[in-house]
């Protein structure tokens, strides 16, 4: 199981689209297609710690605990999508 190091999510500014998937899964966060809809992609840390909500071009970072205020937010940059993407990032 990978814990999720919010000192280094904080560090995000700004994510260009086509590393999304690859820094998300670097830090232990799995996409949960139950909650996600097509304008909000929601993703949970493999600890259940952290909840992370991408809407539009922007993420944010929530405590499973208090899901309110975010604790992180950052910028979602367009791009092309890689092939090896898993579903949380296809549209169809």
């Amino acid at each position: 199981m990978i814990r999720t190091d919010l000192d280094t999510v904080k560090q995000w500014s700004t994510i260009q689209l086509d590393q999304l998937p690859q820094t998300l899964k670097s830090q232990g966060f799995q996409f949960v297609p139950k909650f996600s809809t097509d304008d909000h992609r929601i993703f949970v840390s493999q600890d259940g710690q952290y909840m992370m909500n991408i809407a539009q071009s922007t993420g944010k970072v929530y405590s499973t605990k208090n899901q309110k205020a975010p604790l992180h937010t950052f910028g979602v940059r367009k791009g092309d999508i890689p092939p090896s993407a898993d579903k949380a990032f296809r549209t169809h």
